[in-house]
């Protein structure tokens, strides 16, 4: 569908056989990042990348975040599961699709002004799909107040939801999120973290338990136990991209 990092990774290494931190190397490298630029842009020493890169301490939980947080500004949207496994959604480098589904941004640009960036250089790429899905999530996005649109990265929510694609709600706050109760939902978190979950009502007050809906799921915790949550979208626009 848009320009994929895996097409050029196993033509290179195979990183289902690597290890995480060789992963996290890989990508950084395919974009042709420094470290230096990462630690001038995004405050995160060159020291702790490189000890996390060359495996000499572990990745941590944190970390692993915040370094997708950063590729994710880059234009890349990478999985958890993709990097400590290798296995699931390979990253995607784009800033049509997955960059600005990825952020809060309105879809203001014009189909025209978007592109697809390969290693070498920038040049226009659109397929009908591609661009009849970005209009989709302009309009969208432009209809209703509080509109969030992320993408499927694991297989926690199979069988209805596949990995690639693009689900949308709106965000309620408050005690309106218990209106979203049992419902499939893009939960924002108090970190700022949107999470992808059916929502159930925890037994203790103002908190909530966030369940996979996929009994095989391959994440940590698929039931996540009184979690505070800052707001809850129930899917309201669900896309299966072609490709």
């Amino acid at each position: 569908m848009v320009a994929n990092i895996e097409k050029l990774i196993t033509g290179s290494v195979n990183l289902r056989k690597a290890t995480p931190a060789e992963r996290l190397k890989h990508v950084r490298e395919l974009i042709r990042l420094s470290r230096t630029y990462i630690k001038q842009k995004y405050h995160l020493p060159e020291a702790t990348l490189k000890v996390w890169e060359n495996g000499i301490a572990p990745l941590t939980k944190k970390g692993l975040q915040r370094c997708i947080n950063i590729y994710r500004k880059e234009g890349v949207v990478l999985s958890k599961e993709w990097i400590m496994t290798g296995e699931g959604l390979p990253p995607k480098y784009s800033v049509n699709i997955g960059h600005y589904f990825a952020s809060e941004l309105s879809y203001s640009q014009s189909t025209e002004k978007l592109m697809v960036k390969d290693l070498d250089r920038p040049y226009p790429y659109f397929k009908d799909d591609d661009a009849c899905m970005l209009r989709e999530a302009s309009f969208f996005k432009e209809s209703y107040s509080d509109a969030v649109i992320l993408m499927v990265t694991s297989n926690d929510m199979e069988p209805f939801y596949q990995i690639g694609d693009y689900v949308g709600g709106r965000f309620l706050y408050g005690q309106d999120i218990d209106k979203a109760l049992k419902r499939n939902c893009i939960m924002r978190l108090k970190d700022g973290q949107n999470i992808f979950r059916r929502l159930f009502k925890s037994n203790v007050t103002g908190l909530y338990n966030l369940a996979c809906i996929n009994p095989q799921s391959s994440v940590e915790e698929p039931i996540m136990f009184n979690i505070e949550i800052e707001a809850a979208a129930p899917v309201i626009w669900h896309r299966i991209p072609n490709g």
